[in-house]
């Protein structure tokens, strides 16, 4: 049974994505996300200005530090508002949609286009034929936080390397 999760898509646990999922090395998940079975995942009434819009989704991996999540999400043709609380990269698979802009600005999004919508972006979505897309869907994170954590991880890095180096070659 699918429950709704944090992020506001429904979660599924990794066993129950069936015959999407396809047999590959332990630490890599390959899916077929055009098969994916996906549970209903309701757009907020408040934010639906237009039509009917269903909306499901499957959050089908989280990363080991919670940072982010994979989802499958698709949507019927309606409009509504929307609010991104968190950094998304969409691979859209298939369908159409338009975003209009806080400027009133429109873009298309089909089959094939990718995007990135930065915490906070909000617009409106008009989907003219049920659009269905994958989306890593990341935390965002204080930018001083951000510029410590990237900075150690350089400097743990160059220790490894540095010990690396050190042994001898023939090891």
């Amino acid at each position: 049974m699918a429950r709704i999760g944090h992020l506001g898509y429904a979660c599924r646990r990794r066993g129950s994505v069936n015959s999407s999922i396809i047999d590959v090395p332990k630490p890599i998940l390959r899916i077929n996300a055009g098969f994916v079975e996906l549970e209903p995942d309701p757009i907020p009434a408040e934010w639906i200005l237009d039509g009917d819009p269903q909306a499901r989704a499957n959050k089908l991996v989280t990363s080991r530090d919670w940072s982010s999540t994979v989802v499958v999400w698709d949507c019927t043709p309606g409009l509504f508002k929307w609010r991104y609380g968190k950094d998304e990269t969409v691979h859209f698979l298939s369908g159409e949609a338009f975003m209009i802009a806080d400027d009133g600005g429109e873009h298309r999004f089909g089959a094939g286009d990718i995007a990135f919508f930065p915490a906070g972006t909000a617009c409106t979505w008009r989907v003219t034929e049920q659009i269905r897309k994958v989306a890593v869907v990341r935390e965002t994170m204080w930018r001083p936080l951000g510029f410590v954590l990237k900075v150690s991880k350089k400097v743990l890095r160059g220790k490894q390397w540095q010990l690396n180096a050190d042994r001898p070659l023939d090891e």
